[in-house]
């Protein structure tokens, strides 16, 4: 069986609209391509700080959801950025709330489902 991906941001339409009008896509789409058993994937993200709206996350709050999602634990995240686990346990319930998710699972969810990437939580450390 061959491995289908098909995600449709609301947003993605109108940016490769505007995309294929300037013969360049805007610098925040990124398109990667995957071969996969023979097929071509093309993968869509979008880089650098999602738009301003109720519930944003800061770029700090971005980058422990993401090392959250990964699976690391809140003391393994802040030995990763040089916090305290005090600190990242505070953003992971900042976070939680911003988002409306209750738990590691649904936090990832709502990541998987925002057509908003946040910046790599690697960027900054």
């Amino acid at each position: 069986m061959k491995p289908r991906t098909s995600r449709s941001p609301a947003n993605l339409g109108p940016m490769i609209e505007g995309a294929a009008g300037s013969g360049a896509p805007p610098p925040e789409l990124i398109v990667e391509t995957l071969e996969v058993d023979g097929e071509t994937l093309v993968l869509f993200g979008f880089s650098g700080k999602p738009h301003a709206a109720p519930g944003v996350l800061t770029d700090a709050e971005w980058q422990v959801a993401e090392l959250a999602r990964q699976g690391l634990r809140a003391a393994q995240i802040a030995a990763k950025r040089g916090a305290k686990k005090a600190t990242i346990s505070s953003q992971l319930q900042s976070i939680y709330r911003k988002l409306g998710v209750h738990s590691r699972t649904e936090l990832a969810v709502k990541l998987a489902q925002t057509p908003l990437m946040p910046p790599s939580p690697l960027s900054a450390k």
